[in-house]
């Protein structure tokens, strides 16, 4: 006996159709007459009639009932059209029954046809179902099936098919034209409705055919191809045309409900404009993916071994100890209670808070100088703050030193603002570049439109140029809050006081002192640290990328 699974998962069902049109009941339903038939081994076409079949020819249409089980176009329009009628219960339940066996009639396309034996066994049991709502509904099904149409659909865009699949689609055709005309002779006699259930089964068959061409154009397995595609779009979108105005003399919402019945398509659309991917995009999409996963892991792991070891409370005198781990909370106390963190963390925020707003402020306005006037010694200005950058700045920590020990010497200067002066020159050279090239990046037009209004060059500064730069004031003021955070040798050479300590300073003890060293504090200090800068770099991601993505960009 054939096995055929009935689906019990209503949330399935309800992929098949939208509007809510076909219920779990109406699917069950006609699952549960599908295989009732298929366990019998024949079909009862009347009361003295019963044709048996094979079980290679069933089991052949319970596969094609499969691959088209989403397929209920027929019954959808059968509600659509007889919503407004009082139609029982049962009668209906029967008639959807029977519209579900000729969608599957109707879905044979080039690609996907029934061998004779098992066409010829859904065809008898349309008759069957037919004979049930009414005999002389059957007799009309019956003689449409035994008779040899003579190419009813003679439209010319069916001139290619073949003559045994045009054949199929004839009687489908006919078939479901008597069905909506059997359902009330009154109404659905009219030629009106005759002729839209012709074009919406018209339709369907190009729409499945164009779908077999767009899902496996190479193969060309239908009878659309690359040179007549263009022709059945225009078919298509004739016959919709049609189909609308015939649905909308009936009723608007009908009209927009079978619309967008008939024109669901069953396959992905392609929404971008670049040409579907090939195996070797999908290839060269792979690589990509795994050398950014390989990165991503190489840029990770340290950072894990960074908090796992901040927790280990067996590494105070071993850098890394990854076999013997005892978790603990105990570096991160003795970081509060037994050292100065908190100041040296407190110091590397003023120092970086300062350094920010003196590197924003003075950056700001040499720059909009730069970009805005024109003066004698302009170029020239320019090209000595770039040479400035080809010193590297480890040759100048002498110098640096021996200044703070005028300056503290001379005028009382603390070496703490000392170095805040070292980071404000350092990093205005190469930011007065970086952010002079944006604002070239910004029309002058708009300056000339300001001063038109009587703005002065303070206020166009102020309230035009500044927010328009905001991706790239803030990029350049984050790069001048970090720097002080990690930076090691200058503050060490000039800082003697452990309570003007930077926290990397401060943390540097931890590894690089013999009396001092404590390698679980350096990894828990390290963290608490980095963590503030991490979250500042997510919240100012969208204008981090803004700014290094428009700053290269003049025009």
């Amino acid at each position: 006996m054939q096995e055929f699974a009935i689906t019990k998962s209503v949330k399935k069902v309800k992929k098949f159709k939208r509007l809510n049109l076909i219920t779990f009941d109406i699917f069950e339903s006609f699952n549960k007459d599908f295989k009732k038939i298929i366990s019998d081994g024949s079909v009862k076409l009347n009361l003295q009639s019963v044709n048996k079949f094979e079980r290679t020819t069933s089991k052949e249409l319970v596969s094609f009932y499969k691959k088209n089980d989403r397929n209920w176009y027929i019954p959808s329009c059968f509600l659509l059209l007889t919503k407004n009628f009082k139609i029982d219960n049962d009668q209906k339940n029967n008639y959807l029954i029977l519209a579900k066996y000729l969608s599957i009639y109707a879905s044979q396309i080039s690609k996907n046809k029934l061998s004779v034996e098992s066409n010829k066994l859904l065809e008898d049991i349309i008759v069957a179902k037919a004979n049930q709502l009414d005999k002389k509904f059957g007799e009309l099904v019956e003689g449409i099936f035994t008779s040899n149409l003579k190419n009813l659909l003679q439209d010319e865009c069916f001139a290619d098919v073949e003559k045994d699949l045009i054949n199929i689609w004839d009687k489908a055709t006919q078939v479901i034209k008597v069905l909506f005309k059997n359902i009330h002779d009154n109404y659905f006699i009219n030629d009106n409705i005759s002729s839209l259930i012709e074009d919406i089964i018209k339709y369907y068959f190009i729409k499945n055919e164009m779908m077999v061409f767009l899902k496996q154009k190479k193969k060309h397995l239908g009878f659309v191809n690359d040179e007549n595609y263009e022709y059945f779009s225009s078919q298509q979108m004739i016959l919709l045309d049609r189909i609308r105005q015939m649905t909308v003399r009936i009723d608007v919402d009908l009209s927009e409900h079978i619309i967008s019945e008939i024109t669901e398509l069953d396959i992905k659309v392609n929404l971008s404009d670049l040409p579907p991917m090939t195996y070797n995009d999908w290839f060269a999409l792979l690589i990509k993916y795994a050398i950014l996963i390989f990165w991503a892991i190489v840029i990770l792991y340290p950072i894990f071994i960074l908090l796992k070891q901040s927790f280990n409370d067996r590494n105070s005198k071993v850098i890394i100890d990854i076999q013997n781990f005892i978790f603990t909370t105990n570096t991160y106390k003795g970081l509060f209670a037994e050292t100065l963190f908190l100041r040296w963390l407190l110091n590397s925020t003023m120092i970086a808070l300062a350094n920010m707003f003196f590197t924003i402020f003075i950056v700001s306005l040499t720059a909009y100088s730069f970009s805005r006037f024109k003066y004698k010694g302009k170029s020239a200005f320019l090209i000595a703050l770039l040479v400035t950058q080809m010193i590297p700045s480890f040759t100048s920590i002498i110098v640096y030193y021996i200044m703070t020990e005028l300056l503290k010497a001379s005028f009382s200067i603390p070496p703490v603002f000392t170095l805040i002066f070292i980071y404000t020159g350092g990093g205005v050279a190469s930011n007065t570049v970086i952010l002079k090239g944006y604002m070239d990046s910004i029309s002058q037009d708009i300056d000339d439109a300001a001063r038109i209004d009587g703005c002065s060059h303070f206020w166009i500064y102020s309230r035009i140029i500044m927010p328009l730069c905001k991706p790239m004031i803030v990029l350049i003021a984050l790069m001048s809050f970090i720097g002080p955070f990690g930076d090691v040798i200058l503050p060490q050479l000039i800082l003697k006081n452990q309570e003007d300590y930077t926290v990397a300073v401060g943390l540097n003890m931890f590894i690089n002192s013999e009396r001092l060293k404590n390698y679980g504090g350096y990894f828990a200090g390290a963290t608490l640290v980095s963590v503030p800068i991490v979250i500042l770099f997510i919240s100012l991601q969208k204008y981090v990328v803004a700014g290094l993505t428009t700053g290269g960009v003049k025009g």
